[in-house]
Protein backbone atom coordinates (compact mmCIF):
# COMPACT_ATOMS: atom_id res chain seq x y z
CA UNK A 1 0.00 0.00 0.00
CA UNK A 2 2.70 2.49 0.98
CA UNK A 3 4.72 1.71 -2.17
CA UNK A 4 1.74 2.63 -4.34
CA UNK A 5 1.14 5.95 -2.58
CA UNK A 6 2.57 9.01 -4.28
CA UNK A 7 3.04 12.52 -2.94
CA UNK A 8 2.52 15.56 -5.12
CA UNK A 9 -0.06 18.04 -6.37
CA UNK A 10 -0.56 16.26 -9.70
CA UNK A 11 -1.59 12.63 -9.58
CA UNK A 12 -0.53 12.35 -5.97
CA UNK A 13 -2.36 10.71 -3.05
CA UNK A 14 -0.48 12.50 -0.26
CA UNK A 15 -0.35 16.30 -0.18
CA UNK A 16 2.34 18.67 0.94
CA UNK A 17 3.25 19.18 4.58
CA UNK A 18 2.24 22.59 5.89
CA UNK A 19 5.41 23.81 7.65
CA UNK A 20 9.06 23.63 6.72
CA UNK A 21 9.96 23.19 10.40
CA UNK A 22 7.74 20.10 10.67
CA UNK A 23 9.22 18.72 7.44
CA UNK A 24 12.63 19.05 9.12
CA UNK A 25 11.42 17.15 12.20
CA UNK A 26 10.18 14.20 10.12
CA UNK A 27 13.37 14.19 8.06
CA UNK A 28 15.45 14.22 11.26
CA UNK A 29 13.52 11.24 12.62
CA UNK A 30 14.14 9.33 9.40
CA UNK A 31 17.87 10.09 9.49
CA UNK A 32 18.09 9.16 13.18
CA UNK A 33 16.42 5.79 12.57
CA UNK A 34 18.63 4.94 9.61
CA UNK A 35 21.78 5.87 11.52
CA UNK A 36 20.75 3.51 14.33
CA UNK A 37 20.14 0.56 12.05
CA UNK A 38 16.53 0.80 10.88
CA UNK A 39 15.54 -0.47 7.46
CA UNK A 40 13.20 1.00 4.85
CA UNK A 41 10.29 -1.09 3.63
CA UNK A 42 8.81 1.65 1.44
CA UNK A 43 9.57 5.26 0.51
CA UNK A 44 12.40 7.09 2.16
CA UNK A 45 13.73 8.90 -0.91
CA UNK A 46 13.04 12.63 -0.75
CA UNK A 47 12.86 14.38 -4.11
CA UNK A 48 14.82 17.57 -3.49
CA UNK A 49 14.01 18.92 -6.96
CA UNK A 50 10.23 18.82 -6.45
CA UNK A 51 8.86 22.22 -5.28
CA UNK A 52 6.85 22.18 -2.07
CA UNK A 53 7.08 20.22 1.18
CA UNK A 54 6.34 16.75 -0.20
CA UNK A 55 7.63 13.96 2.00
CA UNK A 56 7.31 10.45 0.50
CA UNK A 57 5.16 7.99 2.52
CA UNK A 58 7.79 5.92 4.34
CA UNK A 59 7.65 2.67 6.32
CA UNK A 60 10.53 1.71 8.64
CA UNK A 61 11.48 -1.73 9.96
CA UNK A 62 13.88 -2.97 12.65
CA UNK A 63 13.34 0.10 14.82
CA UNK A 64 14.42 0.22 18.45
CA UNK A 65 12.92 2.02 21.48
CA UNK A 66 15.74 4.59 21.56
CA UNK A 67 14.95 5.96 18.08
CA UNK A 68 13.16 9.31 17.76
CA UNK A 69 10.49 7.70 15.57
CA UNK A 70 9.54 5.65 18.65
CA UNK A 71 9.85 8.39 21.30
CA UNK A 72 8.82 11.67 19.65
CA UNK A 73 5.73 12.98 17.88
CA UNK A 74 6.00 12.78 14.09
CA UNK A 75 2.97 14.41 12.42
CA UNK A 76 4.15 13.32 8.99
CA UNK A 77 3.99 10.34 6.57
CA UNK A 78 6.59 8.28 8.44
CA UNK A 79 5.70 5.11 10.38
CA UNK A 80 7.61 2.21 11.99
CA UNK A 81 6.48 -1.41 11.92
CA UNK A 82 6.95 -2.87 15.41
CA UNK A 83 6.54 -6.66 15.81
CA UNK A 84 4.98 -8.14 18.96
CA UNK A 85 4.30 -11.62 20.36
CA UNK A 86 1.06 -10.93 22.26
CA UNK A 87 -1.74 -8.41 22.56
CA UNK A 88 -0.50 -7.44 26.00
CA UNK A 89 2.95 -6.70 24.61
CA UNK A 90 1.46 -4.60 21.81
CA UNK A 91 -0.53 -2.57 24.35
CA UNK A 92 2.56 -2.14 26.52
CA UNK A 93 4.54 -0.82 23.53
CA UNK A 94 1.72 1.56 22.58
CA UNK A 95 1.52 2.92 26.13
CA UNK A 96 5.29 3.22 26.59
CA UNK A 97 5.44 6.61 24.87
CA UNK A 98 4.88 9.83 26.79
CA UNK A 99 2.33 10.91 24.18
CA UNK A 100 -1.28 9.83 23.77
CA UNK A 101 -3.27 11.76 21.18
CA UNK A 102 -5.02 9.12 19.10
CA UNK A 103 -4.75 5.46 18.14
CA UNK A 104 -6.19 2.85 15.78
CA UNK A 105 -6.99 -0.84 16.16
CA UNK A 106 -7.71 -3.16 13.24
CA UNK A 107 -9.44 -6.42 14.04
CA UNK A 108 -12.19 -8.79 12.90
CA UNK A 109 -13.23 -9.38 16.51
CA UNK A 110 -15.03 -6.24 17.70
CA UNK A 111 -15.22 -7.43 21.30
CA UNK A 112 -11.47 -7.89 21.34
CA UNK A 113 -11.08 -4.48 19.71
CA UNK A 114 -13.16 -2.82 22.43
CA UNK A 115 -11.15 -4.57 25.12
CA UNK A 116 -7.87 -3.39 23.62
CA UNK A 117 -9.26 0.14 23.19
CA UNK A 118 -10.09 0.31 26.90
CA UNK A 119 -6.45 -0.41 27.79
CA UNK A 120 -4.68 1.99 25.43
CA UNK A 121 -3.91 5.39 26.98
CA UNK A 122 -4.96 7.89 24.33
CA UNK A 123 -7.45 10.73 24.07
CA UNK A 124 -9.32 8.90 21.30
CA UNK A 125 -9.21 5.46 19.77
CA UNK A 126 -10.55 4.18 16.45
CA UNK A 127 -11.52 0.59 15.76
CA UNK A 128 -11.09 -0.37 12.09
CA UNK A 129 -10.55 3.27 11.17
CA UNK A 130 -7.65 5.70 11.46
CA UNK A 131 -9.08 9.12 12.35
CA UNK A 132 -12.88 9.25 12.15
CA UNK A 133 -13.21 10.60 15.69
CA UNK A 134 -11.72 13.92 14.57
CA UNK A 135 -14.50 14.35 11.99
CA UNK A 136 -17.37 13.85 14.48
CA UNK A 137 -18.14 17.22 16.17
CA UNK A 138 -20.18 15.59 18.93
CA UNK A 139 -17.11 13.67 20.18
CA UNK A 140 -14.45 15.42 22.28
CA UNK A 141 -11.02 15.47 20.65
CA UNK A 142 -7.88 15.88 22.71
CA UNK A 143 -4.87 14.02 24.03
CA UNK A 144 -3.55 12.65 27.30
CA UNK A 145 -0.11 12.67 28.90
CA UNK A 146 2.07 15.10 26.88
CA UNK A 147 -0.33 15.32 23.95
CA UNK A 148 -1.95 18.57 25.00
CA UNK A 149 -4.36 19.77 27.67
CA UNK A 150 -8.14 19.80 27.37
CA UNK A 151 -10.35 19.01 24.39
CA UNK A 152 -12.32 20.67 21.63
CA UNK A 153 -15.53 19.59 19.88
CA UNK A 154 -18.56 18.35 21.86
CA UNK A 155 -19.92 19.83 25.10
CA UNK A 156 -16.55 19.56 26.82
CA UNK A 157 -14.98 21.68 24.09
CA UNK A 158 -17.59 24.40 24.60
CA UNK A 159 -17.06 24.30 28.36
CA UNK A 160 -13.39 25.10 27.75
CA UNK A 161 -14.54 28.67 27.01
CA UNK A 162 -16.40 28.97 30.32
CA UNK A 163 -15.47 29.41 33.96
CA UNK A 164 -16.84 26.80 36.34
CA UNK A 165 -18.19 28.02 39.67
CA UNK A 166 -19.26 25.87 42.61
CA UNK A 167 -22.14 27.14 44.78
CA UNK A 168 -23.40 25.49 47.98
CA UNK A 169 -26.64 26.29 49.82
CA UNK A 170 -27.78 25.29 53.32
CA UNK A 171 -31.44 25.96 53.98
CA UNK A 172 -31.68 24.07 57.26
CA UNK A 173 -32.41 27.13 59.48
CA UNK A 174 -29.35 26.46 61.63
CA UNK A 175 -28.18 28.97 64.22
CA UNK A 176 -24.53 28.34 63.38
CA UNK A 177 -22.43 26.77 60.64
CA UNK A 178 -21.72 23.05 60.77
CA UNK A 179 -18.12 23.31 59.54
CA UNK A 180 -16.86 26.44 61.26
CA UNK A 181 -15.90 27.58 64.71
CA UNK A 182 -17.12 27.31 67.37
CA UNK A 183 -17.64 23.62 66.63
CA UNK A 184 -20.67 22.22 68.44
CA UNK A 185 -19.95 19.70 71.16
CA UNK A 186 -20.38 16.18 69.82
CA UNK A 187 -19.91 17.09 66.13
CA UNK A 188 -17.23 14.40 65.77
CA UNK A 189 -19.84 11.75 66.56
CA UNK A 190 -22.13 13.10 63.84
CA UNK A 191 -19.25 13.06 61.36
CA UNK A 192 -18.31 9.48 62.22
CA UNK A 193 -21.94 8.30 61.88
CA UNK A 194 -22.36 10.13 58.56
CA UNK A 195 -19.18 8.57 57.13
CA UNK A 196 -20.29 5.11 58.24
CA UNK A 197 -23.77 5.62 56.77
CA UNK A 198 -22.33 6.71 53.43
CA UNK A 199 -19.47 4.24 52.96
CA UNK A 200 -20.49 1.08 54.80
CA UNK A 201 -21.29 -1.90 52.61
CA UNK A 202 -23.65 -3.43 55.17
CA UNK A 203 -27.24 -2.18 54.84
CA UNK A 204 -27.97 -2.66 58.55
CA UNK A 205 -24.82 -0.81 59.56
CA UNK A 206 -25.71 2.02 57.15
CA UNK A 207 -29.24 2.25 58.53
CA UNK A 208 -28.11 2.28 62.17
CA UNK A 209 -25.44 4.92 61.43
CA UNK A 210 -28.00 7.08 59.60
CA UNK A 211 -30.44 6.90 62.52
CA UNK A 212 -27.61 7.73 64.96
CA UNK A 213 -26.60 10.72 62.85
CA UNK A 214 -30.17 12.06 62.74
CA UNK A 215 -30.56 11.69 66.53
CA UNK A 216 -27.18 13.34 67.14
CA UNK A 217 -28.01 16.28 64.85
CA UNK A 218 -31.35 16.72 66.60
CA UNK A 219 -29.66 16.77 70.00
CA UNK A 220 -27.07 19.25 68.75
CA UNK A 221 -29.82 21.56 67.47
CA UNK A 222 -31.62 21.27 70.80
CA UNK A 223 -28.49 22.14 72.77
CA UNK A 224 -27.71 24.94 70.35
CA UNK A 225 -31.17 26.42 70.79
CA UNK A 226 -30.76 26.34 74.57
CA UNK A 227 -27.40 28.11 74.34
CA UNK A 228 -28.81 30.68 71.94
CA UNK A 229 -31.73 31.42 74.29
CA UNK A 230 -29.28 31.83 77.16
CA UNK A 231 -27.16 34.16 75.05
CA UNK A 232 -30.21 36.26 74.06
CA UNK A 233 -31.23 36.51 77.74
CA UNK A 234 -27.76 37.78 78.66
CA UNK A 235 -27.86 40.22 75.75
CA UNK A 236 -31.23 41.65 76.88
CA UNK A 237 -29.89 42.07 80.41
CA UNK A 238 -26.83 43.91 79.14
CA UNK A 239 -28.98 46.15 76.95
CA UNK A 240 -31.23 46.99 79.95
CA UNK A 241 -28.23 47.95 82.07
CA UNK A 242 -26.85 50.05 79.25
CA UNK A 243 -30.14 51.91 78.90
CA UNK A 244 -30.14 52.73 82.62
CA UNK A 245 -26.61 54.06 82.46
CA UNK A 246 -27.41 56.13 79.40
CA UNK A 247 -30.54 57.66 81.01
CA UNK A 248 -28.88 58.43 84.32
CA UNK A 249 -25.92 60.05 82.57
CA UNK A 250 -28.23 62.38 80.65
CA UNK A 251 -30.08 63.42 83.82
CA UNK A 252 -26.78 63.96 85.59
CA UNK A 253 -25.77 66.36 82.85
CA UNK A 254 -28.97 68.39 83.42
CA UNK A 255 -29.29 68.31 87.22
CA UNK A 256 -25.65 68.34 88.23
CA UNK A 257 -24.24 66.22 91.01
CA UNK A 258 -27.57 65.74 92.80
CA UNK A 259 -28.64 62.95 90.41
CA UNK A 260 -30.58 60.02 91.83
CA UNK A 261 -29.02 56.52 91.60
CA UNK A 262 -30.35 53.93 89.13
CA UNK A 263 -32.91 51.38 90.18
CA UNK A 264 -30.26 48.68 90.10
CA UNK A 265 -28.36 50.37 92.89
CA UNK A 266 -25.66 51.88 90.70
CA UNK A 267 -24.83 55.58 90.99
CA UNK A 268 -25.91 57.76 88.04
Amino acid sequence: LAKNLKSGSKGGNVGSMTMKSQFGIVEDQLSDALEKGAGIAAGGEIDRDKPGLYFPPTILTDTTPDMKIRTDETFGPLLPIIPYDSISEAIEIANSTEYGLSGAIYTKDMNEGRQIASRIKTGSININDSLITFAIPSLPFGGVKHSGVGTYHSKSGIRAFTNIKSVTEFNWNLKRELFWYPLPEGCEKVTASAITAYFSGNIFTKLKALIDAIIQVWNLRKKGAERDNEFESISRSVDSEGACTSSSTAEHARAGADDEPCDDGRSG
